[in-house]
């Protein structure tokens, strides 16, 4: 009982000064990776060499997100220092002027769409500083990119939470993503209109007459997501519900379905800026789709370090910030910038850039030390304390895998540490282990909006070096919300199979 207590005590520590003190988010965290690092090496009498590497892929980790960061703001500060920026502003605005279709278009459908191909935080890194081009409030476009890049992230970067997450367990995949598509899709329902709410309240407007545009585009979406999680599996229910819901969505706009109106500005002025973004998505969703077997070969070219036998890292062209960085060398042919705009720009982005991996190598250290304590690790000592909890479970099973997210960094994350203890209560309870690793997929996409590492990288490409107490008061009342709203469709799902 009293490693139980114990294993809650850094995320306690944690939530306690970064959310209610507000202390510097280095600091808090730095701390808390000392205090774990302690904890396990006296209490649990862990090894100080697997501790030493688990720090090591913490740090390799660190490195793999620090590019993605690097490179989002470098392509960023060229095409500001070359004013294409500016001409892709402009083509937003006379696309609509209303800030709730951008919100959709770009907060909700491109989020969805990065996180199907990507993952890795990126969304909102793309996202977040085209809603501040629009008129967004940089803070608000943190708020609503990462609320949009919750729930879809279950099945993320081609179905990886589901596949790799759930990959050493006996359990049918197929069976998972059908129900993880299901109660992924009513929480997909309510989230357009969630972020309609949300900016409401934070600008203290108005935006009634745009409610059935966006509640026909959180149905488009659904139902989209639901089919293809049914039919296809994991892979592709994000792919096809962004494209697919953009298109339509779009399309119902031109036909004049909603009050709302768009016109048909000029892309040519913005075409540089575009074809910048468009090479991301397009060297991204190459190597996911393995065209050409163009992901065979980017796996290739790079090597693994091996810290033991269990234990290792791959860096490689095919990790998403060596795409990203590829992606910008190719648009400097296109921007043809100066020496002196060139150095501009890698001066603004190491000023922006650098600071942040103070914050996200602790946050990082922290999750890889908590993913491999040793046995009884930390994750099962917390998940096992609601192992004979009955119904209540199904209520506690999504917030485990948000904790999970949030603590840790990622649905994938938090499905490999929680899955095993998930399906062990499942069977012991006699619930069905496809609701129940559903629901855990579902928590911890859903806990994809309050992930340290993300806010800490979306902040700084929106240039806030500060926000992060902010961020989670204001997403961890919705990721509650969104949780509760999946245990309630859960338990009915329950009383049926």
């Amino acid at each position: 009982m009293l490693l139980t207590i114990l294993a809650f005590v850094p995320f306690i520590f944690l939530i306690y000064f970064l959310v209610y003190k507000e202390l510097r988010a280095s600091k808090v965290l730095f701390f808390t990776f000392l205090l774990t690092f302690f904890l396990l090496f006296f209490v649990w009498k862990q090894p100080f060499n697997e501790l030493v590497h688990a720090i090591l892929k913490g740090l390799f980790v660190t490195l793999d997100l620090f590019l993605i960061i690097f490179g989002v703001l470098l392509l960023f500060f060229l095409l500001q220092k070359t004013h294409h920026l500016q001409k892709l502003e402009r083509y937003f605005l006379h696309l609509s002027s209303d800030i709730p279709v951008h919100i959709v278009f770009i907060g909700f459908f491109l989020v969805v769409f990065f996180e199907a191909i990507a993952g890795f935080g990126i969304p909102a890194l793309i996202a977040a500083p085209l809603l501040v081009l629009v008129g967004v409030r940089p803070l608000h476009a943190v708020i609503l990119t990462l609320i949009s890049d919750s729930v879809v992230s279950l099945f993320g970067a081609f179905g990886t939470p589901v596949i790799i997450g759930l990959e050493a367990l006996p359990i049918s995949v197929a069976e998972v993503s059908f129900f993880a598509g299901l109660i992924g899709g009513i929480i997909l329902l309510c989230t357009p209109f969630t972020l309609l709410f949300v900016y409401s309240r934070l600008t203290k407007k108005s935006y009634s007459r745009f409610t059935p545009f966006v509640l026909v585009s959180g149905l488009v979406s659904a139902v989209l997501f639901f089919l293809s999680a049914w039919f296809f599996g994991p892979e592709f229910p994000s792919v096809i519900s962004s494209i697919g819901g953009f298109i339509i969505m779009f399309l119902l706009l031109r036909l004049h379905v909603f009050s709302v109106r768009i016109k048909s500005p000029a892309l040519r002025p913005a075409r540089v800026a575009l074809l910048c973004y468009s090479l991301i998505i397009l060297l991204l969703l190459l190597t996911r789709l393995n065209v050409f077997s163009l992901g065979d070969t980017a796996r290739q070219v790079g090597f693994t370090v091996v810290f033991s036998e269990s234990l290792g890292h791959t860096l490689s062209l095919f990790s998403p910030g060596a795409l990203i960085l590829l992606s910008v060398l190719f648009c400097i042919f296109f921007l043809r910038p100066s020496k002196e705009v060139f150095f501009s720009s890698l001066r603004s982005t190491k000023e922006k850039s650098f600071p942040v991996i103070l914050t996200l190598v602790w946050v990082l250290l922290f999750a890889q030390l908590v993913m491999h304590s040793s046995d009884p690790s930390l994750p099962s000592l917390i998940a096992g304390l609601f192992a004979h909890s009955g119904w209540l479970y199904v209520f506690i099973a999504p917030i485990l895998g948000a904790f999970g997210s949030f603590s840790a960094g990622g649905a994938t994350i938090s499905t490999l540490m929680f899955s095993g203890v998930q399906l062990e209560v499942a069977l012991l309870s006699g619930f069905s282990p496809g609701v129940i690793l559903a629901l855990q997929l579902v928590g911890a996409g859903i806990g994809n909006m309050l992930a340290i590492h993300n806010l800490v990288a979306v902040l700084t490409v929106v240039h806030l070096s500060h926000g992060i107490p902010v961020v989670i008061k204001a997403n961890i009342r919705i990721a509650l919300l969104f949780c509760l709203l999946a245990s309630l469709f859960a338990f009915i799902l329950l009383l049926f199979v």
